[in-house]
C-alpha cells in the first residue's frame, strides 16, 4: 500500500497527507518513516541525474562548431583566403567564357 501511495501521489504529498491527519499519523510504525527516508534520497537521486544530463546535453547543443561546408565550397573558402576574393573572380568569369 505504501509503495502505491509513493508511486502515484510522491513522497512529500503522501507525508502532507499524513500530518493531515493525525489519527493515522499515530498509528503510523516506525519502518513506514524509513521507508519515505529511502523514497525521498532515491527521488533526489533521479533529480540530480536529470539535472546532470539536461546540463551535459545543454553544453553539448550550445557548443560551437566549424560550419559543415560541402568540399566545393570549401576550396573555395580556402582559395578566397590564400589569394583573396578576385581569385575566385578570375576563375569564375574563366568558367563561363
Amino acid at each position: 500500500m505504501v509503495k502505491h501511495l509513493l508511486s502515484n501521489v510522491g513522497v512529500d504529498a503522501a507525508l502532507r497527507l499524513l500530518k493531515a491527519h493525525p489519527a493515522v499519523l499515530a498509528r503510523v510504525p516506525a519502518a513506514l518513516y524509513e521507508h519515505f527516508l529511502l523514497a525521498r534520497q532515491e527521488a533526489s537521486r533521479r533529480d540530480r541525474l536529470a539535472h546532470g544530463m539536461l546540463t551535459a546535453l545543454d553544453s553539448y547543443l550550445w557548443v560551437r562548431r566549424a560550419p559543415l561546408l560541402p568540399p566545393q565550397f570549401r576550396h573555395v573558402r580556402d582559395v578566397e583566403q590564400r589569394c583573396g576574393p578576385q581569385a575566385t573572380r578570375a576563375r569564375r568569369g574563366a568558367l563561363w567564357r
